[in-house]
């Protein structure tokens, strides 16, 4: 839906009217595997991202025990404990989009079959496409919760009476 917005102005040239025409037709055209399409590679990424967490997680801690005094430290360790998990299960988040965003004629049979696609089509550079706009994206989540802390505590402040 999102590619048919960006594709055409008239609102008369699109291809779907609202989510609900976006599931009808698909349910028409692919039936109900249609809808799930990439749902099965899901379930590795949400294995993998567990994996890396775990094993992460304690050298986040590790570094943000270094960094108590220090609140750009703690979002630079933050930032890069996030772009870390996100780029690992990028590859997979890569073929799960790719298999939604095919419609009409089915360009991948299963999950195994687009990673081979991609793989042997494009290289491995092309599982890692969109990875700058997703780190990106992170950091400027942890600006927003930076400042939003700042707001919070500059806030407690004025309530308490403190300065």
């Amino acid at each position: 839906m999102a590619n048919d917005v960006i594709t055409s102005s008239n609102s008369r040239e699109r291809q779907f009217n609202g989510i609900f025409d976006v599931y009808r037709k698909t349910l028409k055209s692919d039936g109900i595997a249609g809808v799930y399409r990439g749902f099965n590679i899901m379930i590795p990424k949400i294995a993998l991202l567990r994996a890396v967490t775990a094993v992460s997680k304690p050298w986040q801690q590790f570094l943000l025990h270094h960094f108590q005094g220090s609140v750009l430290g703690r979002a630079v360790v933050n930032t890069l404990y996030a772009s870390c998990r996100s780029m690992a299960v990028h590859p997979l988040d890569t073929v799960s989009r790719r298999m939604m965003m095919t419609s009409g004629a089915v360009k991948y049979r299963h999950s195994l079959d687009a990673i081979t696609c991609i793989f042997y089509n494009e290289g491995v550079k092309s599982f890692y496409s969109g990875a700058k706009a997703q780190i990106l994206t992170l950091a400027v989540y942890q600006v927003y919760g930076l400042c939003l802390r700042y707001v919070v505590g500059v806030l407690r402040r004025k309530n308490t009476g403190d300065k």
